[in-house]
């Protein structure tokens, strides 16, 4: 049998290489906190009127899609006496949020001014290059009594995978939406999913040595 010198350290090198991309650590896909506030939203009840508010993005081309990991968003000053602060992740049907993804777990409070992390708790697969909703909403008595989101007047925001602000809109029944200016100020952390030619690469390499191995 010929024996290839190095075999057993270019198949670790390979296996490496593309087992690598399977303990990617989550990373800031989309973010534009930090931008000027140029005003807040009023998530709560506002006036005798009860506001939830919705956050568009349009998800990267990563052909493997994203898990969802978290969202952190910008807080001003809560008036009077809102509770159950509830974020949540949605689906888009025409400009709209359609159907609850999933809620997240995080400060039922946040009526400090601060930025607030909210995090998934069972698994969430984002596909490529579609839109989704971050979803807000509180529990509050008649008056004002409402937490507001910071939001800017601009679509500008940074993001290492070609992820995009999308429109923003409002409800105040939970079931009728409305389309709203401004840009709530948010980030979106996520991983990029191994493609399924990664993964067919790293069994394919793991044949491989191990059939090298056998024959030693």
């Amino acid at each position: 049998m010929v024996k290839v010198p190095g075999m057993r350290r270019i198949l670790s090198a390979l296996l490496l290489a593309a087992s690598a991309t399977l303990t990617t650590q989550a990373a800031t896909m989309l973010t534009n906190l930090g931008t000027t506030v140029d005003g807040s939203k009023a998530v709560g009840v506002f006036e005798d009127t009860s506001y939830m508010l919705a956050a568009g993005f349009t998800t990267g081309a990563h052909s493997g899609g994203y898990s969802f990991e978290s969202t952190t968003l910008s807080m001003s000053n809560a008036m009077g006496s809102p509770v159950s602060f509830t974020v949540m992740v949605a689906g888009e049907s025409e400009e709209e949020p359609d159907t609850l993804l999933a809620t997240l777990s995080g400060d039922s409070d946040p009526a400090i001014s601060g930025n607030y992390t909210y995090t998934i708790t069972e698994p969430l697969i984002l596909a490529a290059e579609t839109n989704y909703f971050i979803v807000v909403m509180a529990s509050a008595p008649a008056g004002t009594n409402t937490y507001f989101w910071n939001y800017q007047e601009t679509n500008e925001a940074t993001s290492p995978d070609g992820w995009a602000l999308a429109g923003t809109a409002y409800s105040t029944d939970s079931e009728n939406w409305f389309p709203d200016s401004g840009y709530p100020i948010l980030s979106i952390e996520a991983t990029a999913v191994p493609e399924p030619s990664t993964l067919a690469f790293i069994a394919a390499m793991g044949g491989v040595g191990l059939l090298f191995h056998l024959r030693r």
